[in-house]
């Protein structure tokens, strides 16, 4: 499964997070297919210390987990997932 970082006042990945069914559980954000949702920043800007927010240069960003690193694997909006 994929996580996905994404910014709150970023459109697309508002847009992302309804796309995919995404409800919150407890600190965690799971999309209805398995994947997890990160907030790297808020509506204002504060950003989250997650380890995929760091060096983000676009929302939203997925990332596939490999040998305990997480690995950008697509930037932007997927249709298909």
């Amino acid at each position: 499964m994929s996580t996905i970082a994404g910014a709150k006042w970023c459109g697309f990945s508002m847009k992302q997070y309804k796309h995919l069914e995404c409800k919150k559980q407890g600190d965690t954000h799971t999309c209805s297919n398995g994947h997890t949702f990160v907030w790297c920043e808020d509506e204002n800007g504060e950003t989250n210390d997650h380890p995929v927010c760091s060096g983000v240069s676009a929302y939203p960003t997925w990332f596939q987990e490999q040998d305990g690193a997480y690995v950008m694997d697509h930037e932007g909006y997927k249709e298909e997932e």
